[in-house]
């Protein structure tokens, strides 16, 4: 997997294995284009972009769970 898609894979799941193994990938030759994606990656904002998408999705199900069923909505 390239690294701009384990950025991905990182902004959508937060797995922090992701930064691990581009540490590996820079440990091993530190010119990999991984060093470059691990220092210009704002880490950080990813971590509160899930958060905030996660926390839209379950007002979404909340809110869904709260609208009337069909047949009740029919006059």
């Amino acid at each position: 997997m390239g690294c701009e898609n384990l950025t991905r894979a990182y902004a959508e799941t937060g797995d922090e294995s992701v930064i691990e193994s581009m540490r590996g990938l820079c440990a091993k030759d530190e010119r990999h284009v991984a060093c470059d994606v691990l220092e210009t990656s704002n880490w950080e904002q990813m971590g509160v972009g899930r958060a905030l998408q996660d926390a839209l999705r379950e007002l979404e199900q909340e809110a869904g769970e709260d609208a009337p069923e069909e047949d009740e909505a029919a006059p």
